[in-house]
């Protein structure tokens, strides 16, 4: 697309697609302390005390998924979640890197690379994490969740709890589930 590539890496024996701009750091070493320490072991489900996410924040990051797809692409997803994973600064709090995943059979595969990059931009531009002593001790930050987009655009509304809530279009610029690191650029042909 125009001054963005994304890639899309395509896991069959999971059924997953993993969908980012090539300007992500992927094979980043695993996340460590700053002096190489190790991390002991953390349950993905529970909330690390890395950041703090206030209300507020949560609010931006619902309004910036919610906003990012149109009322026809969410009735087509149906109350299906996909999974957004961000890397964060240790350093600043900001949004390095975002990942979108979700699975190959889910209507995500029809959503224009476009949107995904929409809320890449509006995340990195628009959230930064306050972090605490904690996470300025690691080489960086990460947080994850399954999220649904809604049409409702209210500032008001519930937010779905980020980081773990424990629940887990057709057109140019669609997702391509093509070889493991292949470059989405041409829209997806689903076969039956």
């Amino acid at each position: 697309m125009d001054n963005y590539t994304y890639v899309c890496d395509t896991l069959p024996e999971a059924g997953n697609i993993c969908l980012y701009n090539v300007e992500n750091h992927p094979g980043r070493e695993d996340m460590t302390y700053l002096n190489g320490e190790t991390l002991p072991y953390i349950d993905p489900w529970d909330s690390p005390d890395w950041y703090v996410i206030t209300p507020e924040m949560e609010r931006q990051i619902t309004n910036i998924v919610n906003n990012a797809f149109s009322v026809e692409q969410v009735e087509m997803l149906d109350g299906r979640k996909f999974n957004i994973l961000f890397y964060i600064s240790s350093t600043n709090g900001s949004i390095t890197d975002v990942y979108f995943n979700f699975f190959t059979f889910s209507p995500y595969v029809n959503i224009p690379v476009g949107v995904f990059r929409q809320m890449e931009v509006e995340f990195k531009s628009n959230i930064v994490f306050e972090l605490t002593d904690e996470g300025k001790k690691l080489t960086y930050c990460d947080m994850f969740w399954w999220d649904c987009p809604t049409n409702s655009r209210d500032d008001t509304l519930p937010t779905p709890g980020l980081p773990f809530d424990g629940s887990g279009g057709g057109g140019e610029g669609n997702v391509q589930t093509g070889p493991r690191g292949s470059i989405a650029t041409e829209p997806m042909r689903i076969e039956k």
